[in-house]
């Protein structure tokens, strides 16, 4: 796990994100070498979705032009300058009420960087 790197000398960068309008925390994970942002989201619904998606297009922008105003594109020459898509991770565990949205986001972050089964996180 990468604690305290600059981000050209990782691949993946998580991002817990609360979703004002839907009272709701999602997962975002940078995967900086394929430009895209992972989307974890325990309450997947199509409605749902097309909200998260709306607060998640501008990190599709932003992302990019933070990366220009560093040396990232200077120190990682392998990877092109453009913009990410957002790709929304399908078939995952759904909580069972609307407070435990944190939760999920915690343990889903912390099973990516440790490269582990969500189930082995207790």
């Amino acid at each position: 796990m990468a604690v305290g790197k600059k981000w050209s000398e990782v691949d993946y960068v998580y991002i817990p994100v609360f979703m004002e309008e839907l009272k709701h925390w999602v997962l975002a994970e940078i995967d900086l070498a394929e430009q895209k942002i992972n989307v974890y989201d325990s309450m997947a619904s199509r409605v749902h979705e097309n909200k998260v998606r709306e607060v998640l297009t501008i990190y599709t922008i932003m992302i990019p032009f933070l990366l220009k105003a560093t040396t990232f594109y200077q120190e990682r020459k392998e990877i092109k300058k453009g913009d990410f898509a957002l790709n929304f991770i399908e078939d995952l565990e759904v909580q069972q009420n609307g407070t435990d949205c944190g939760m999920f986001v915690i343990k889903r972050a912390e099973a990516l960087m440790m490269d582990v089964d969500i189930k082995e996180i207790t």
